[in-house]
C-alpha cells in the first residue's frame, strides 16, 4: 500500500484520483495522512498503516503550524527505523530539498504525480512516470526482502544439521542483522535467539580448544618440573 503525507487534505484527494488514473494502484491501495504534530507519533502512525511505501510532502508545517518536522526529517527517521524502507519526497521547491536527501533520486517535483485532469502543468513532469517509479521500488522492496529471508533461513536450516565454517556464520549473522534493522528490531528477541543457536556450534568448538590447551599446558608444566 502506498502511503501519502500532506498537511493540505485537497493534495490528499488529488494524490488519490491520480494513483488512480495511472493504471499503477487500485483505490484500495493508496492512504493519505494529515501528518501528526510530533515526528515520533507520525512514525507510529506510519508503522501502524502497514504501508509498502512512504510518500510525503516536503513542507508539513505550511498550513500546519504545530508540525515540528519536514518531510525530509519523516523520511530519514523512518530509514533508521526501517532500513531500505521505500520512500519519495515531492515538492514544489525542488532545489532547496536537493542536497539534503542522501538519494536525489527520490525527491520529485509534485506535478509529477498529479493527473493530467488535476489542473497542473506537465512541463517539470520526469521522463518516467512517477507512480510507475514508485510501484517498481514496492517490488524491488519487496524481492530484496525475500532474498535475505531465503538466504536467512537456508543457511540457518543448515546449521541445524552441520557446523559452518567461518565464512558461512559470519554471512548468516549479516543476514539476521540487514532483517532486523529492515524491520525497525521489533521482533528482536527472535534474532537473538537464533544468534545464539547458530553460534552454539562455534562456541562448542573454541570451548574445546580452550579445554584442549589447557591440557598441553597442564601436560608442559608436569614435564618442566619432571625435568
Amino acid at each position: 500500500m502506498l502511503l501519502y503525507i500532506d498537511e493540505e487534505a485537497d493534495q490528499g484527494r488529488r494524490v488519490l484520483l491520480a494513483a488512480g488514473l495511472s493504471g499503477h494502484f487500485e483505490d484500495d491501495e493508496v492512504e493519505t495522512l494529515l501528518p501528526e504534530p510530533d515526528l515520533e507519533s507520525m512514525i507510529e502512525r506510519i508503522i501502524e498503516s502497514r504501508c509498502e511505501v512512504l510518500v510525503t510532502d516536503y513542507r508539513l508545517s505550511e498550513y500546519k503550524a504545530d508540525v515540528q518536522y519536514t518531510g525530509l526529517e519523516l523520511i530519514q527517521e523512518m530509514q533508521r527505523h526501517f532500513e531500505g524502507f521505500p520512500c519519495f519526497l515531492t515538492t514544489n521547491y525542488v532545489p532547496h530539498a536537493l542536497g539534503k536527501l542522501h538519494d536525489v533520486n527520490l525527491i520529485f517535483p509534485k506535478d509529477d504525480y498529479l493527473s493530467d485532469d488535476s489542473g497542473a502543468g506537465d512541463k517539470n513532469k520526469s521522463a518516467l512516470p512517477f507512480f510507475l517509479r514508485v510501484r517498481t521500488k514496492i517490488d524491488e522492496y519487496r524481492a530484496d526482502q525475500r532474498r535475505l529471508e531465503e538466504d536467512f533461513q537456508a543457511l540457518y536450516e543448515r546449521s541445524l544439521n552441520e557446523v559452518l565454517n567461518a565464512d558461512e556464520l559470519q554471512n548468516l549473522l549479516n543476514l539476521d542483522d540487514q532483517l532486523e534493522r529492515s524491520i525497525g528490531g521489533r521482533v528482536a528477541a527472535l534474532p537473538r535467539l537464533l544468534k545464539e543457536d547458530a553460534l552454539g556450534p562455534f562456541n562448542d568448538l573454541l570451548r574445546r580448544a580452550e579445554d584442549l590447551a589447557a591440557v598441553i599446558e597442564n601436560e608442559l608444566e608436569q614435564n618442566e618440573a619432571e625435568d
